[in-house]
C-alpha cells in the first residue's frame, strides 16, 4: 500500500514495533492485574448477557461505535478477565501508537526537507508518546479500549494521507478513507481527522509537494461527505446528531471554556503541570478561566499562526512539521476541549487527550530536530527522562489501586444481610476510579462485588459517601456521639468526602440526614432500620460498626 508496508520494510517496523512493546510491557508491568473497575464492570454484564449480533446496535449504548465494541467484546470472549492477556494487547496497541508516531516525524521530515531527516528525532517521539505519564489511563482502564484503537486508525490515516501526497499513490488514499471510517465508528475523536487534512495538506500545498486541485475533491470532499452520512445516521437511529455523552455536552459552545481547555492542555504536556503543587497547578488552572488572560493568548496564537503561514516556506523544514503538528495537537482537542479539564487529582480525564498528545510530541521532537548541534537532543532527552520518571510512580499508584479495590471486593461478605450502610469506601486513589460513581445510583460496590465474585448481593446496599485516597492504609473513625447520631472521621490529612464522582454536599433521604463537618461528617439518623450492617474501609478490608448497647433502639 504504501512504502511502510513494502515487504522490505515490514521487518525493520516489525523490530521496532516489538522493542517498544517489550519497553511498554517492562514499564506497566506493575499494572499488569488493573483496571477492571467502573464503567468495566458494566460492560461485562452487558457482554455477558449478550452475543455478536449486540455489536450491530453496540450493546444499547447511545452511539455509533460498531468497530470499537467488535474488538471489545471480541476480546473478552478470549480473554475473560485474565489480567495479563488484557495488559499485554492494550500495552501492544500502545506501542503500535508509539510507532506510528515516530515514523511520522521521519515521513513528514523527509517529505518537506527533501531528504532524510535526523533519525533521532523520530526515535525520540516514540519513546516520548510511549512513555508520556498521561497515556496510563489509556493504557490501564480496560475500558478504554477504543482511545488506543481510534489512536491506530487515525495515525495511520495520516500516515497513508502522507504517502498519497508524496507519490499519489491511490491505494494509499483509499486506506485513509477506510480507516477514517471505522475510526469514525469507533469514537467520536475521529471528528478531529478532516482539520489535521486540512492542516497536513495544506502545508504540504504549501511546501509545492501536492496542488490544491489534487486533493481538496479526492480528500476534503469524500471526508466531508463521510461525516455528513455519520451525522445524519446520529440523527436518524439516535434521535441527535453526536451520541455519546449527547449532542447537549458534545456541541456546547462556551468559548472561554474551549480556549482555556486548550491552553490548559498545552501547559499539561509542555510543562507538567497536572504534576505541579497543589496551589500551582490550581493558579494554572484559574489564570486561564480569566477572558482577561485568554482572550490575549488567543489573539497571539492566531497572529503567530498567521506569521508562520506567510513565512511558511522560509521556515526551515523541521520546524515547518513542528508548527503544522502543533496546530494539529489543538484541531486534535477539538473534541474534547468542552469537557471537564481534570486537573486537581491524577489520572482522571487523561484519556481525553491520548491521541492529542500525539501531534504535541511530533511538535517538539521536529522543533528540537535542527537546534544548534546537540541542544535538540538534550531538550529531547530530558523531556523523555522527565516523563520516564513521572510515569514509574504512576503505575505503582494503578497497582496499589487495584490491591485496594480487590481487597475489598474480595473481603465482601455480607451478601445475605437485609441492609448495608457502607459509612465510607476509596472513591479514588491518587486519582485513580475505585469505587467511583457517576451514575447517582451508588451502586458501585455492590456491581463491584457481584460482577467480580459471582455471589448476587441479596439486600439493599447504601453508599454514605466516599473519600479520595492517598496511600493503601488510609481509613476513617466512626463514633456514635448520641443515639441517632454517627460522626465519621478521616483519620489522615488529605482526603476529602465524595459522592456521585464529585466533592460530597449535605443531602438527606428516607432513613438519615447527610451533613459535612471538615475532616468529618455527621449522620443524623431519621430511622434506624432492623437488622442493618454499618461497615467502613480501612485499607483493603471491611470494618463493621457496632452501636453500643445503651444507644440501641430501631424503627
Amino acid at each position: 500500500m504504501t512504502s511502510m508496508f513494502k515487504a522490505h520494510r515490514l521487518p525493520l517496523a516489525l523490530t521496532r514495533w516489538l522493542g517498544l512493546w517489550l519497553l511498554a510491557l517492562l514499564v506497566y508491568a506493575p499494572t499488569r492485574h488493573a483496571g477492571f473497575h467502573a464503567d468495566f464492570l458494566g460492560w461485562k454484564n452487558r457482554f455477558d448477557a449478550g452475543s455478536w449480533a449486540d455489536v450491530w446496535h453496540c450493546f444499547g449504548y447511545p452511539g455509533h461505535h460498531q468497530v470499537f465494541h467488535a474488538f471489545f467484546f471480541g476480546f473478552y470472549r478470549l480473554a475473560g478477565l485474565e489480567g495479563p492477556l488484557w495488559y499485554g494487547w492494550f500495552t501492544a496497541l500502545h506501542a503500535l501508537n508509539a510507532l506510528l508516531v515516530g515514523m511520522l516525524v521521519w515521513r513528514l521530515g523527509r517529505v518537506f526537507a527533501g531528504r532524510p531527516p535526523a533519525r533521532w528525532a523520530a526515535v525520540f517521539a516514540a519513546l516520548a508518546f510511549l512513555l508520556c505519564p498521561y497515556q496510563s489511563e489509556a493504557v490501564v482502564w480496560r475500558a478504554c479500549m477504543h482511545y488506543l484503537l481510534v489512536t491506530v486508525m487515525l495515525l495511520g490515516a495520516l500516515w497513508a494521507l502522507v504517502a498519497f501526497a508524496e507519490r499519489q499513490n491511490l491505494r494509499a488514499l483509499l486506506a485513509s478513507h477506510l480507516l477514517f471510517v471505522a475510526a469514525l465508528f469507533t469514537l467520536e475523536l475521529a471528528l478531529a481527522f478532516p482539520l489535521l487534512t486540512l492542516i497536513f495538506l495544506a502545508g504540504l500545498s504549501a511546501n509545492g509537494a501536492l496542488p490544491w486541485r489534487r486533493w481538496l475533491l479526492p480528500v476534503a470532499a469524500v471526508q466531508m461527505l463521510v461525516v455528513g452520512a455519520w451525522l445524519l445516521l446520529n440523527r436518524l437511529t439516535l434521535g441527535q446528531w453526536v451520541g455519546h455523552y449527547g449532542a447537549e455536552v458534545h456541541l456546547k459552545t462556551d468559548w472561554l471554556l474551549i480556549f482555556g481547555n486548550l491552553l490548559r492542555y498545552l501547559g499539561k504536556y509542555l510543562l507538567f503541570s497536572r504534576d505541579w503543587s497543589w496551589s500551582a497547578k490550581e493558579a494554572l488552572w484559574q489564570l486561564w478561566a480569566r477572558p482577561e488572560w485568554v482572550w490575549p493568548a488567543v489573539g497571539v496564537g492566531v497572529l503567530l499562526t498567521f506569521a508562520f503561514w506567510a513565512r511558511f516556506r522560509k521556515i526551515c523544514p523541521e520546524w515547518r512539521v513542528a508548527g503544522l503538528s502543533l496546530l494539529a495537537f489543538f484541531a486534535a482537542l477539538a473534541p474534547v476541549s468542552n469537557l471537564y479539564h481534570a486537573w486537581m487529582l491524577h489520572v482522571e480525564n487523561d484519556r481525553y487527550g491520548y491521541f492529542a498528545s500525539a501531534f504535541f510530541i511530533m511538535a517538539l521532537m521536529s522543533f528540537a530536530a535542527p537546534l544548534w548541534r546537540r541542544l535538540g537532543r538534550l531538550v529531547a532527552l530530558l523531556w523523555v527522562v522527565a516523563a520516564l520518571w513521572l510515569l514509574l510512580p504512576l503505575t505503582q499508584w494503578w497497582q496499589q489501586a487495584q490491591t485496594v479495590w480487590a481487597g475489598l471486593v474480595h473481603d465482601f461478605r455480607w451478601h445475605d444481610a437485609p441492609r448495608v450502610f457502607v459509612l465510607s469506601c476509596p472513591d479514588n486513589y491518587r486519582g485513580i476510579f475505585v469505587f467511583k460513581d457517576y451514575s447517582k445510583k451508588n451502586i458501585m460496590v455492590r456491581a463491584a462485588v457481584e460482577t467480580l465474585t459471582g455471589r448476587p448481593v441479596r439486600g439493599q446496599v447504601h453508599q454514605v459517601a466516599m473519600f479520595n485516597m492517598n496511600a493503601p492504609d488510609e481509613g476513617v473513625e466512626v463514633q456514635a456521639t448520641s443515639p441517632d447520631t454517627l460522626t465519621v472521621t478521616l483519620r489522615q490529612w488529605g482526603n476529602w468526602w465524595w459522592r456521585n464522582g464529585i466533592g460530597a454536599s449535605n443531602y438527606e433521604n428516607e432513613w438519615y440526614r447527610f451533613r459535612k463537618k471538615g475532616r468529618s461528617y455527621v449522620l443524623v439518623w431519621k430511622k434506624r432500620p432492623r437488622n442493618a450492617v454499618f461497615i467502613y474501609s480501612d485499607g483493603a478490608k471491611w470494618r463493621t460498626f457496632e452501636w453500643p448497647s445503651d444507644t440501641l433502639h430501631h424503627e
